[in-house]
C-alpha cells in the first residue's frame, strides 16, 4: 500500500508564487504514479522548470482491491475530506498562496470533490480554514480523469478476481463511482460546474486504449465548458502520467498548462488587480487589491447563497435515472414538430405532456443530464454561450419546492452560478449595497430576503439580457404540481419567451413537462409537444424483460413455453398503456410469485388480477393489508399526511405507538441495532402499507442528493441498500461511538433516510374524502392522535440535532414541534404543555445554550447581549424550512403566541407564569393573525379572542406603534385592518367570521378610527376601511357608530390645539359637557400628544384616500 498523506518533493526558490500538489490515480501511488523509468517527474523535472513554486504529492488508498491487506473502505468523499484537511495543514503558515491541482484519473476527482466541499465550507461559514482552499485555487490539471465515469468493467473483473483469489474485499465504493453514467458522479459534475466559473481548468486525455479497452475517453475526459482547455497525451490510461524526459510530448503539454497557471499566480501578485466599477480609480497596494478581490468573490457568493434554499435540488435528485437504453428515441425524431428539430431550429415552448406517473419527470432528468442537449444546442448557434437551468416543481416538497419564488429563486441562482458576471447585471441595486457594505452587512448578520418583486424584475432582466451571444434553455418539470394558479403560470410561461418581441424569442427556450390538464392543453396549444405514453411501449417492454432476464424460474419458464414468456412481456406493456409506475408494481408481485415458484398459469392469473388504472390499482393494494395489520396502516397513513415533509426512517420505528418517546432516536443504540431498526420500519411498510410508503436514502457528503429504487431501472431494493450500509460499517461499535469519532458516513446515511409517498397519485388517492374516512374511522375510538405523536417526535428530532452533520436542521425541528403542538390544541382541543415545556427546559439548558450562542455567532455575527441570561429563543438563525410560517420571540411565551399556540399561551398568561421580558404590548402584536393566514379551525377563535383581550387587560395599547411585526412601526390595529382586507379578498368577512369579531374586539379596546393604513396603493384611515367592510351588515352598526364618534371626538381636539390659548379652556368644558359620559381623560390622551397627532396627520395630507369599490362592496354582501 503507499504511502499516505502530502510529501514535499520542492520548496522551490523564493519568491514563490503557488502550491502545486499532485493527487495519484486508482490503484496509484504518489510517486510511483509520475515515475518513468526512475525519474518521478514532479521532482526531478519539473522542480528546475517551475522554480517559483512548491511542490508536493498527496497519497491515499485508492486500490480496488489489494493483494496483501483489506482496501480503503473509504468512499471518494472521505478521500475529498482527508485532502483539505492534509493541504490546510501545508499551508497554516501560508494561507494565501495561490493553489495549482495536478490529478490523474480518480485523483482529479477527489480534487473536485474538495474543490465542492471547500466552497460549501465557505459559504456556510462552517470551517473558514478548509474553505480558503476553494477560495486560494486557481487552477486544476486533469489527466484522464473519467468526469462521467468509465464503461470499462473489465477492470473492475480484474482487481475483482484479485480479491477473491486472496478473500480480501474490493472498494465497493469506489468501484461503483467509476461505473459509467453514476449518479455520484452526475452530482459531482453539476455541483463542480456551479464553482468552477474562477477556475482555469485543463484536460488531457489518452490517445491509446489499454488491452481492456480505452479506459477514459474524450467524451468522459473533458469537461464541458468554453474557457476549459484540451488536448491529448498519446499513451494509455496508465502511462499517460509518466515522462522520464522533457522530450517527452506528455510532459511539455501537462508542463505549458502548469507554467500558464503559475504566470498567472505571479500576475495576481505583482501586477494591479481589475478593480470593480466605483473602485476603478481607487489605488491600493497589492494586499489591498487583493482584499477587494476577496470582497468580490465574497459578496458574489454572499448572493448565491441567499438565492440557494434547503432541498433546491431535492426534487431532481430523487428521480430515479432512466433505465439504460430507453428514452433514446427522444433523439431520433428529427421531423418538423419533433423535439430534435425544436432543439436544433426552434424557439418558444416544447411541452412533454402525459399520463400521471407515465415516466414524464424521468425523462427530463435524462434529458438534462444527457451529453446530447448541450452538443444539439452548440451546434443550433456555434460560438454562442448557452446557459442551462432547471426546477422540478415538488408536491410533496416543501412550500418553496412548489412555488412560484422558489422557481425563480432556483433559475436565477443556476445561471448567476454558470456565469458570475451576471449577478451585477441581474441585481444591480443588491449587488451594490452588498459590495460596497460588505463588511458591515457580514458582521450585522444580514439575510437578504427575497420577494416576489425582486425576483420577478431580477428574471425580466435575464430575459432581456438573453442575445445571439447568450442563450437561455430552462427545463420545468411538473406544472401540476405547481401550488398556486395554474392558468396565471402558464401565462408567464408563455411571456417569458415573447418579452422582447411579438413572436418567440431565438435566443430563449423553455422545455416544459406536466399532465395534460385543461389549463396547460389550453396555453400550449400551438406548442410543438411530445404525448408521453405514446413513445414508451418499447421502454416498457425493455424494462420488463431485463427484470425477468437473469430469474430462475422465469428462465425455466421461457425454455419450457417461450410463447407463453413473450405473450406474458407483451400482456404487460399492453395493460400498462405507458404508466410506468403501474409496471413496477406489477413487475414486483410477479416477481414475487416467481420466488414462490408460481407457474405461467399462475402468472398469467396474477396479471389478470391487477386492476389497469392506478386508482383501482391503489383500492387493491389497500384491500389486500392483512386485517391485524390495518390500525398500523392507519397510524402510519395519518402520520405522513399530517408531517410538513418526509420523516426520518428512524422515527417511524414507532409509529404503532400512541406516544412515542421524546428522546433521541440514535440514543444508545449500537449500529447493528439501528440497521436492524431501519430493516424492520422497511418490512413494515410493505407488510402494513402495501408498499405505498417507501424509504428513500440521502447519500452522505451529497448535498441532499437522493437515491430511490427506481421506476424505469435496476436499482437496489431498500433490503440491497440497508445491507450495503452495513458491509460499508466494517468495525464501527455504536452509533454515539462512530459520532463522537466523526466516523458518521454509514450511520448518518441511516438517520437521514426518509420516508415518502410511492408517489404523488398515492398522495392524491388517499387524501380523497371516501378513502381517507376509512382510514381515520379505524383508529376513531383509540388515543392516538398524529399531531400529538408528532409533537413528540420532533421534540426527538429536537434533541438528535447536536452533531454536525445535523446541526443546521435544529431551528426547523424546533419551529415543527411548535407548530405541530399548534395542530395538536385544534385537534384534541388541549394545550401540549407537557411537550413544550420540556422543549423550552431542554433547550434552556446551559451546555445546550452554549451551542446555539456557537452555532449563532458561526452563523450570523456576534450576539451582543448577556448570553448568559438570554433566552434560547435569542440565538434563533434563519432557516428555510419554515412552510410558509414565520415563528419569532424571545420568550417561550412570545415563541408559542407567534405560532398560534393559543391553549399553552392562555395556560401560560392565566397561570401567571410570563417572564419579565414578555411584555403585553409585544405580545398583542404577535397575537395578530399576519396578512395570509390561514386562521384554522373555527373553534380556535374564542381562544384567539380571549388571548387578545387578556393581553388588553394586561396593559397593552391596541394603538401603540412598535417594531416587533415588521422593521418599521406600526400598531396592532394596523396589522389587524392590513390582515383583515387582505383576507377578505378571498373569503367572506361577516358578522360570524374571526375578522369581524376580532375588529370588534379592537375597537371596543380604543382602536384609533384616524389611523392610517395603505390598500392597493392607496392610504386611507381606519374608519374608512372599517365602514368599507362592514357595509351591508347590520352587525356592525354598533361599533362603527362608537368609532365615528370617536373619530368626530379627534377632530373637536384637534380644532382645540389650533385655537388660541385664551379659548382653549372655554371649549374643553364644552367638550367634555357634549360628550356625556366621556372626559377629557378618556379621550385616550389626544390632546396631551395634540403636537404628535398633528405632526402624524399633517404628514398624510394632500394623499388620496382610497375609492370604496362598489363592485367588492356587492361580493362581500353576496358572500356574507
Amino acid at each position: 500500500m503507499s504511502v499516505q498523506g502530502l510529501q514535499v518533493l520542492s520548496e522551490g526558490t523564493s519568491p514563490i508564487v503557488a502550491d502545486v500538489i499532485f493527487v495519484h490515480g486508482l490503484r496509484g501511488d504518489p510517486l510511483g504514479t509520475w515515475t518513468s523509468s526512475k525519474v518521478c517527474w514532479p521532482r526531478d523535472l519539473l522542480n528546475s522548470d517551475a522554480e517559483n513554486a512548491r511542490i508536493s504529492t498527496w497519497g491515499y488508498d485508492s486500490g480496488v482491491a489489494y493483494v496483501n491487506e483489506f482496501s480503503s473502505q473509504n468512499s471518494i468523499f472521505s478521500h475529498a475530506e482527508n485532502l483539505l484537511n492534509d493541504v490546510a495543514r501545508l499551508r497554516r503558515r501560508t494561507p494565501t498562496l495561490p493553489l495549482i491541482f495536478v490529478g490523474h484519473s480518480l485523483g482529479g476527482l477527489v480534487i473536485k470533490e474538495a474543490l465542492i466541499r471547500s466552497s460549501e465550507y465557505l459559504n456556510n461559514g462552517q470551517d473558514l480554514r478548509l474553505g480558503a482552499i476553494y477560495k486560494e485555487t486557481l487552477g486544476v490539471v486533469f489527466l484522464g480523469t473519467p468526469h462521467r465515469g468509465s464503461d470499462k468493467a473489465g477492470l473492475a473483473e480484474i482487481v475483482g478476481r484479485i480479491a477473491k483469489a486472496t478473500l480480501r474485499q474490493p472498494n465497493k465504493v469506489l468501484l461503483r463511482t467509476l461505473e459509467e453514467d453514476s449518479d455520484v458522479l452526475e452530482r459531482q459534475r453539476r455541483s463542480f460546474a456551479s464553482i468552477s466559473e474562477s477556475l482555469q481548468l485543463a484536460c488531457l486525455f489518452e490517445e491509446k486504449p489499454m488491452s481492456i479497452g480505452m479506459i477514459v475517453p474524450e467524451r468522459s475526459a473533458c469537461i464541458d465548458g468554453f474557457r476549459v482547455k484540451t488536448a491529448s497525451i498519446p499513451k494509455d490510461h496508465s502511462e499517460m502520467c509518466k515522462y522520464s524526459d522533457r522530450n517527452d510530448i506528455g510532459y511539455q503539454r501537462t508542463l505549458d498548462y502548469i507554467l500558464d497557471f503559475l504566470e498567472h499566480a505571479q500576475n495576481l501578485k505583482t501586477s494591479s488587480v481589475s478593480l470593480p466599477t466605483g473602485l476603478a480609480n481607487e489605488q491600493s497596494d497589492n494586499a489591498e487589491a487583493k482584499n477587494i478581490v476577496d470582497i468580490v468573490k465574497a459578496s458574489e457568493d454572499m448572493v448565491l447563497s441567499s438565492l440557494s434554499f434547503p432541498g433546491i435540488n431535492e426534487r431532481e435528485e430523487e428521480i430515479p435515472t432512466a433505465f439504460k437504453k430507453t428514452f433514446g428515441w427522444v433523439y431520433d425524431d428529427a421531423e418538423p414538430g419533433g423535439f430534435l428539430n425544436w432543439l436544433s431550429h426552434g424557439s418558444g415552448i416544447f411541452w412533454i405532456n402525459g399520463k400521471a406517473a407515465s415516466g414524464k419527470s424521468t425523462l427530463m432528468k435524462f434529458i438534462l443530464s444527457d451529453d446530447n442537449l448541450r452538443r444539439h444546442l452548440e451546434l443550433s448557434a456555434p460560438g454562442s454561450q448557452h446557459v442551462v437551468a432547471s426546477f422540478f416543481f415538488h408536491d410533496r416538497g416543501t412550500p418553496i419546492q412548489k412555488s412560484y419564488d422558489g422557481l425563480l429563486r432556483s433559475i436565477l441562482y443556476q445561471v448567476a452560478s454558470q456565469s458570475r458576471y451576471l449577478i451585477s447585471v441581474l441585481f444591480p441595486d443588491l449587488w451594490r449595497l452588498v459590495h460596497d457594505e460588505w463588511k458591515g452587512i457580514r458582521s450585522r448578520g444580514h439575510v437578504i430576503d427575497w420577494t416576489r418583486n425582486h425576483l420577478l424584475h431580477a428574471f425580466q432582466k435575464l430575459l432581456s439580457h438573453t442575445s445571439t451571444d447568450l442563450k437561455l434553455f430552462l427545463l420545468i418539470d411538473g406544472l401540476d404540481e405547481y401550488s398556486g394558479n395554474k392558468i396565471v403560470l402558464a401565462d408567464v410561461l408563455k411571456a417569458a419567451t415573447t418579452l422582447t418581441s411579438d413572436d418567440p424569442s431565438p435566443n430563449i427556450k423553455l422545455f416544459l413537462s406536466s399532465r395534460p390538464l385543461n389549463e396547460f392543453e389550453e396555453a400550449f396549444e400551438m406548442c410543438p409537444k411530445i404525448k408521453l405514453e405514446e413513445h414508451t411501449y418499447g421502454d416498457i417492454q425493455l424494462y420488463v424483460s431485463s427484470m425477468f432476464r437473469n430469474n430462475r424460474q422465469m428462465i425455466y419458464l421461457r425454455d419450457t413455453s417461450p410463447k407463453d414468456a413473450r405473450k406474458l412481456v407483451q400482456d404487460i406493456v399492453q395493460k400498462a398503456s405507458g404508466v410506468f409506475l403501474w409496471v413496477r408494481i406489477v413487475v414486483d408481485s410477479l416477481l414475487e410469485g416467481l420466488r414462490n415458484q408460481d407457474s405461467m398459469d399462475d402468472l398469467k392469473r396474477r396479471l389478470q388480477e391487477f386492476p389497469a388504472e392506478l386508482e383501482p390499482l391503489y383500492t387493491r393494494m389497500l384491500e389486500n393489508i392483512p386485517q391485524r395489520y390495518l390500525v398500523q396502516a392507519s397510524h402510519a397513513f395519518q402520520i405522513a399526511q399530517a408531517a410538513q415533509e418526509p420523516l426520518p426512517t428512524l422515527a417511524l420505528w414507532y409509529s404503532d405507538e400512541v406516544r412515542p418517546p421524546t428522546t433521541n432516536p440514535t440514543d444508545g443504540l449500537s449500529l447493528e441495532e439501528l440497521i436492524h431498526r431501519c430493516s424492520q420500519v422497511d418490512a413494515r411498510l410493505r407488510s402494513r402499507c402495501a408498499g405505498l410508503l417507501e424509504i428513500r436514502f440521502r447519500e452522505v457528503g451529497d448535498k441532499d442528493v437522493t437515491r430511490q429504487v427506481t421506476t424505469t431501472g435496476i436499482q437496489p431494493t431498500t433490503q440491497q441498500r440497508i445491507e450495503k450500509i452495513s458491509n460499508e460499517t466494517g468495525n464501527l461499535d455504536s452509533g454515539v461511538e462512530s459520532i463522537a469519532h466523526g466516523r458518521t458516513k454509514p450511520i448518518n446515511e441511516l438517520v437521514r433516510s426518509r420516508v415518502h409517498f410511492l408517489h404523488l397519485t398515492v398522495k392524491e388517492y388517499l387524501f380523497k374524502s371516501e378513502t381517507w374516512s376509512k382510514i381515520c374511522q379505524l383508529t376513531l375510538h383509540s388515543p392516538f392522535d398524529a399531531e400529538v405523536w408528532l409533537v413528540r417526535t420532533y421534540l426527538g428530532q429536537v434533541r438528535s440535532s447536536f452533531d454536525k452533520f445535523r446541526q443546521y436542521e435544529l431551528w426547523g425541528n424546533v419551529d415543527l414541534c411548535v407548530y405541530h403542538a399548534r395542530e395538536a390544541e385544534r385537534t384534541t382541543g388541549k394545550p401540549q404543555t407537557a411537550s413544550l415545556n420540556e422543549l423550552d427546559e431542554f433547550m434552556s439548558q446551559s451546555p445546550i445554550k452554549k451551542f446555539l450562542l456557537h452555532l449563532f455567532e458561526t452563523s450570523v455575527t456576534s450576539f451582543t447581549g448577556n448570553s448568559a441570561e438570554a433566552h434560547w429563543t435569542e440565538f434563533r438563525i434563519h432557516h428555510e424550512r419554515t412552510f410558509g410560517r414565520t415563528f419569532s420571540g424571545n420568550t417561550m411565551l412570545s415563541f408559542t403566541i407567534s405560532a398560534r399556540a393559543y391553549l399553552y399561551s392562555l395556560h401560560i398568561l392565566k397561570g401567571d407564569k410570563i417572564s419579565k421580558s414578555d411584555k403585553p404590548g409585544n405580545l398583542l402584536h404577535l397575537a395578530m393573525p399576519s396578512v395570509l393566514d390561514d386562521l384554522g379551525a373555527e373553534h380556535q377563535t374564542a381562544q384567539h379572542l380571549e388571548l387578545v383581550t387578556i393581553l388588553i387587560q394586561m396593559g397593552a395599547n391596541v394603538n401603540e406603534k412598535l417594531e416587533v411585526v415588521f422593521p418599521r412601526p406600526v400598531s396592532a390595529w394596523q396589522l389587524a385592518l392590513l390582515g383583515v382586507w387582505n383576507r377578505s379578498l378571498t373569503r367572506p368577512f361577516n358578522a360570524t367570521s374571526f375578522d369581524f369579531q376580532l375588529i370588534a374586539t379592537l375597537i371596543e379596546h380604543g382602536a384609533d378610527p384616524d389611523a392610517r393604513v395603505t390598500i392597493e396603493g392607496e392610504n386611507c384611515t381606519a374608519l374608512d376601511l372599517v365602514t368599507d367592510l362592514c357595509h351591508g351588515i347590520p352587525e356592525a352598526i354598533s361599533f362603527l357608530t362608537t368609532l365615528k364618534e370617536r373619530h368626530t371626538r379627534h377632530e373637536q381636539a384637534m380644532k382645540l390645539a389650533e385655537r388660541p390659548e385664551d379659548e382653549q379652556s372655554t371649549f374643553e368644558a364644552n367638550l367634555a359637557k357634549g360628550a356625556g359620559r366621556s372626559s377629557l381623560e378618556n379621550l385616550g390622551g389626544f390632546i396631551v400628544k395634540i403636537k404628535g397627532l398633528n405632526a402624524e396627520v399633517d404628514s398624510d395630507d394632500g394623499k388620496k384616500t382610497r375609492k370604496r369599490d362598489a363592485l367588492r362592496r356587492f361580493w362581500r354582501s353576496s358572500q356574507g
